[in-house]
């Protein structure tokens, strides 16, 4: 430790070298501590800790997601925690993690990427989390980054070609912004082999297939996907600092949110798919339900179903009374498959109404 007397001989140029040195080092800490004692928003903390094999966050904008994002992947990367999130505050331990195999995907190299992700990561991740710095692309993008645990992460873009995505095996997938389907379907099938977990972070702009053929199921209890979806939905709102002390001025958000249209409003506003948009009517409310009730005999049974080259049949039953009143009595949304098969799952879903359509 150097003394009064050391500091006291030392040239103005040593000095200025020392506190540059120290800065650095200063700031070194203070990146490093970004990681491990990052804070999430009250509404933020249920996407970090939960553990299914699916996260899926569909909010609106300026909620933090991207941070978020990084934050997970991070901790995947170290086989560490933020505090704040249970971890103990040790540090990574090196090659604790050799062989496993990260993936973060957006839509561009050019934007999404390199202006989005890479400037989060680096603001969370030190040099001492790497063995080397990252190294860049042929656009000079720096998306291979090796993690002194033994994890290597790859950052890729959706306008790479899905073969680019078919034959890896991962442990872990961050998709920021919704995948196409193709691409989606490619890293589903990586994540296999080592039980993989994916981590969805989008404003539901694009891709409802997420709907159909992610959300939906896992929330059918005789479905393969039942309970290993966590599906989480947040508002801008939720961020108001007048309204819930968060970041976001009250006034900003119902400037923006007033210059859009209803189904571009309800998608970055509260993270509602903009595909619903056509078929949800806010005018509907609890006053539109009634007790359940037996289907009187004499009331005729309309069947309407609705098809779609990618969302399958959408299918509602309705019955009449005498003074013509509607009442809908059952739904089913029946995914895509053979015609046979969608067949017998609607003949199926008719056995449920105990009779037979009559319209």
């Amino acid at each position: 430790m150097k003394t009064e007397a050391d500091f006291a001989a030392m040239s103005t140029e040593e000095l200025a070298a020392l506190v540059g040195d120290m800065s650095e080092e200063a700031e070194r800490l203070k990146q490093s501590a970004a990681f491990l004692h990052f804070e999430p928003h009250e509404y933020q903390r249920p996407w970090l800790t939960d553990e299914s094999q699916v996260m899926a966050l569909l909010c609106g904008n300026q909620l933090g997601k991207s941070t978020v994002g990084c934050v997970a992947l991070i901790s995947e990367c170290l086989g560490v925690k933020p505090i704040s999130l249970g971890g103990d505050g040790k540090p990574w331990r090196k090659n604790s993690l050799a062989g496993k195999r990260v993936m973060a995907a957006g839509e561009t190299f050019e934007v999404s990427v390199a202006q989005n992700l890479i400037p989060k990561l680096k603001s969370l991740v030190t040099p001492d989390m790497l063995k080397h710095p990252p190294r860049k692309n042929s656009m000079g993008i720096e998306t291979k980054w090796s993690f002194v645990t033994g994890t290597e992460l790859n950052l890729q873009s959706y306008s790479s070609p899905t073969a680019a995505y078919e034959g890896s095996v991962l442990d872990f997938v961050w998709f920021d912004e919704p995948p196409p389907q193709d691409i989606y379907n490619a890293v589903r099938r990586g994540l296999i082999a080592k039980e993989g977990r994916m981590f969805i972070t989008a404003t539901p702009l694009s891709s409802p297939f997420l709907l159909d053929e992610l959300i939906l199921p896992s929330q059918d209890p005789d479905h393969p996907l039942y309970g290993t979806v966590g599906y989480h939905r947040a508002s801008m709102h939720d961020a108001c600092r007048e309204c819930n002390g968060g970041h976001l001025p009250h006034a900003q958000i119902e400037a923006f949110l007033g210059g859009l249209s209803e189904g571009e409003r309800a998608a970055r506003g509260d993270g509602v798919f903009m595909s619903l948009q056509s078929v949800e009517f806010s005018y509907v409310d609890k006053k539109w339900v009634v007790p359940d009730f037996d289907i009187y005999p004499s009331w005729p049974i309309v069947e309407v179903v609705d098809p779609a080259a990618k969302r399958g049949l959408t299918c509602i039953w309705a019955t009449v009374s005498p003074d013509d009143d509607w009442y809908v009595v059952h739904y089913a949304q029946i995914p895509n498959g053979g015609f046979g098969e969608r067949c017998r799952e609607l003949k199926r879903h008719r056995n449920i109404l105990g009779k037979q359509p009559d319209v």
